[in-house]
């Protein structure tokens, strides 16, 4: 989990947590910012309970932000959503593309990972030199998320959303 400890570190000033909604595609945390992730779900059709559920808004972002390196998966959605809403953004230097066309650019005849399936990995596999995909629920030629650990580091270039 060292990348998340550099994250939350990295995260400077904490803030009170105003507003917590957890839906069904997505996780919201009203802190310092507005931080969404995707609401992540377990294999079964129920989530196992989340710590501290009724209390969350009484906890910091700071606080919630450690819930991202829980296994429990709803939990792990909570704390992602709550680091986002301590990044400080500057807009001036915000622009809109998309995730392919920077991988594409950036991964031209470079070794890729991507943390997720998407509908234009066969485009991206035809641009890279070698493609892994890590995948919660793998399909096809995508790697489980246990390998994690072992393909990033020979990754040229990385894209997690």
């Amino acid at each position: 989990m060292n990348i998340l400890d550099d994250l939350i570190s990295s995260l400077g000033d904490d803030s009170p947590v105003y507003k917590l909604h957890t839906c069904v595609f997505w996780t919201a945390v009203l802190s310092k910012h507005c931080g969404l992730a995707s609401t992540f779900h377990e294999e079964h059709p129920y989530h196992r309970a989340v710590r501290d559920a009724g209390s969350l808004r009484h906890k910091s972002a700071l606080e919630l932000a450690e819930y991202a390196k829980s296994d429990n998966v709803l939990e792990a959605s909570i704390g992602m959503a709550a680091i986002n809403s301590l990044i400080a953004i500057d807009e001036a230097r915000c622009v809109e593309e998309n995730a392919f066309d920077i991988l594409a650019r950036e991964g031209r005849d470079k070794n890729i990972a991507v943390v997720g399936h998407f509908p234009w990995i066969p485009k991206l596999r035809n641009i890279a030199k070698k493609l892994w995909v890590i995948e919660q629920k793998p399909q096809g030629e995508d790697l489980p998320a246990e390998a994690a650990a072992e393909i990033l580091p020979q990754a040229d270039v990385v894209g997690i959303t």
